[in-house]
């Protein structure tokens, strides 16, 4: 069996260089190794229900016998080792995961899937180390449910702020969207603007439905001026935009 350390190296130091390697930009570090074993993995994006059985496929352009490891990394954190030598989980990992071997094709079933799940999933061969790594190019498994409508709430900017700092922050909640693809604009008497718009990622909740912020920064002569200012939102389950509006003479 294959080792993912060079030389003598443990199992678990490799483990910690994989992990500080792909921390900032798993794509960017996949993209740095090159190997003459290229892994093809599917699907890029993984649907499923709570309860319900997901599996994900990679197949090795040559012979790596059974020197393939799998990797989970959740939004935020460093990747985890679950599986290594293709069907061997690693300590702490739950049974829900197994991982099997058929010739140079390699599957990772997750059973019963919880909300913990909810990641990216990477297979890496080290059948050619020292080499070389090559890593498949991920699976985000997500969980599915029923479309979701956002709700949209446009908050006015706090009279602190526009005494203390001469500015003014209008702010854009937007919530309990499904699925997670939506478009947040800013609009100055219908005119779209960019200049002070600050877009929060996307933020899962309990129930697999999405949020975000937007913020839009102005100055105070700006907010004064007694324009209409608008945030839309455009989403896949809306035939038109969400759109909510304020200017300073509707704030009391």
């Amino acid at each position: 069996m294959g080792s993912i350390a060079n030389g003598g190296g443990t199992q678990s130091d490799a483990l910690a260089t994989v992990c500080n390697s792909m921390l900032l930009s798993p794509l960017v570090y996949l993209a740095s190794i090159s190997s003459d074993i290229i892994m093809n993995q599917s699907p890029p994006v993984l649907f499923v229900q709570l309860g319900q059985t997901a599996s994900i496929n990679c197949t090795a352009s040559q012979d790596v016998s059974d020197d393939v490891n799998w990797y989970q990394q959740r939004e935020g954190q460093k990747p985890s080792l679950l599986i290594s030598d293709a069907n061997y989980r690693y300590t702490g990992v739950p049974e829900r995961f197994i991982g099997r071997q058929l010739g140079t094709s390699f599957t990772l079933t997750i059973s019963n899937v919880q909300e913990e799940d909810v990641a990216d999933y990477y297979c890496m061969q080290d059948h050619s180390v020292p080499q070389t790594l090559s890593f498949g190019k991920g699976t985000k498994l997500q969980l599915s449910r029923e479309r979701s409508q956002p709700k949209l709430i446009l908050l006015p900017p706090s009279l602190e702020q526009v005494k203390a700092k001469s500015a003014a922050t209008l702010m854009c909640l937007v919530n309990h969207f499904y699925p997670a693809e939506l478009n947040v604009q800013w609009k100055k008497d219908g005119a779209i603007i960019s200049d002070g718009v600050q877009t929060s990622n996307y933020l899962r909740a309990s129930d697999s439905t999405y949020s975000l912020s937007s913020l839009l920064t102005l100055s105070r002569s700006d907010w004064e001026s007694n324009v209409r200012f608008s945030c839309d939102v455009t989403h896949v389950t809306l035939s038109s935009p969400l759109s909510r509006s304020i200017r300073r003479s509707e704030c009391v």
